[in-house]
């Protein structure tokens, strides 16, 4: 249950990051709207497990 609830802030972190990027670039459709979230979201996520594994390191 706790890498479910470390993902799902991961996640959150990359939706608010996706929103301030459509206000940032303000793409043309909504296609582009959810593949800018969707970018953003798997990003932090990546982010997010890369840095809990060299945490994990020390």
């Amino acid at each position: 249950m706790g890498n479910i609830a470390k993902l799902s802030v991961s996640a959150a972190v990359g939706i608010l990051l996706g929103i301030a990027a459509i206000l940032w670039i303000e793409p043309e459709t909504a296609g582009g709207s959810a593949l800018l979230i969707v970018i953003c979201m798997a990003l932090t996520i990546v982010v997010g497990a890369i840095i809990k594994a060299l945490r994990g390191r020390s």
